[in-house]
Formats: C-alpha cells, structure tokens, sequence
C-alpha cells in the first residue's frame, strides 16, 4: 500500500467514524449553538483523549486491551459518562445559555489497532504522525461543519425549537450510556 493509499483509507474510515450519529454528533449539536467553533475545542478534547491511546496501542499496549474485563470496564465508564453528558444536557436545555459561559470540552475515545500496526510500513513520522494528523483533521473538518451548521440553524429554529433538539440529544447521550452500562455489566456477568 503506497503511503496516499493509507492516507485515503485513514481518511476515509475517519469519516465513517465521526459522521456516525452518535454521543459525540449530538455533544456537538448542543455545543454549536454556543459557538460556530465549538468543533475546534471539541476536537482538542477528543485529541487529548485519543492521541495517548493511540501511541499506547502502536507501542504494544494492544494485549492488555485484550484481556478479560477492560472492554466491559471501559463500557461500564463510558456508559457512566454519557448518562452523566445527558443529564447535564436536559438541564441545559431548560435554561437560555448564557453569553459568556466557558465552553465545556468532553471527549471521546475510538480504538484502531489495525490501522496504527500498519504505520509501521511508513515510520513513525510519515506513518504514526500522518495517520494521527490526517484523521484529527477530518474529525476536526466534521466537527466544524457541524457546529456552524448548528449554530447557523439555531437562529432559525428559535428557542423552544432549539430546547427540543437539546433534549433529543440529551436523550441520544442517555441512550448510548444505558446502552454501554448494559453491554458491560452483561459482558461482566456471562
């Protein structure tokens, strides 16, 4: 595989990835209507989460996520988190966001062990460093896209229309992390 190739296919399963709905999809909805570059600080998030795990996994830490019980621990966390997320969602949504309000960073963490094993094949400036700069920029580019759309949107929409997709997300975040909670407690007691 020529170095572009990789690129395109790290590109492109990046993509895939971000553009799914999602617990991060609906943390950038909320967020966009405080800020069209709430995506950028999102994405900072979600870098300082994934780029450590990244370079754990390209420097053999692979077997260790493989043991009994850290899939179902890191499910039993995430799902934790997004029911958290979610109820502090339905709460934001009942108030007017405030003008000058610190944005909020959250973040979400993805694995891709096969992709980081083939950087290998190009070193680990052009494999490991591009592969890492490549997908934060699609997921940033995403991100972005998403925010100002939001942010564009919630001015047409109004306020009690905007409250609704607040909760619709809110709700969205609260599936996902009853979801995860389940899949790890059931993953723990089989």
């Amino acid at each position: 595989m020529s170095l572009l190739a990789f690129y395109g296919f790290i590109l492109a399963i990046s993509l895939s990835g971000v553009m799914s709905p999602g617990p991060l999809t609906a943390l950038l909805i909320m967020r966009g209507r405080e800020s069209p570059w709430a995506g950028v600080w999102i994405t900072l998030g979600h870098a300082l989460a994934e780029i450590p795990l990244i370079l754990a996994l390209f420097m053999g830490l692979q077997p260790f996520l493989e043991t009994p019980g850290t899939r179902e621990g890191v499910a039993l966390a995430g799902g934790a988190a997004l029911l958290y997320l979610g109820r502090g969602a339905f709460g934001s949504s009942r108030a007017p966001p405030a003008g000058g309000e610190r944005m909020r960073q959250r973040s979400a963490l993805a694995g891709g062990a096969g992709l980081i094993a083939r950087t290998d094949e190009f070193g680990w400036l052009a494999g490991l460093a591009g592969m890492i700069a490549v997908h934060l920029l699609a997921d940033a580019a995403w991100a972005l896209l998403i925010t100002w759309s939001s942010n564009r949107g919630s001015r047409m929409i109004g306020a009690a229309g905007w409250r609704r997709i607040e909760r619709g997300c809110a709700w969205a975040m609260c599936g996902f992390g009853a979801f995860f909670l389940y899949d790890g407690l059931r993953g723990l007691l089989a």
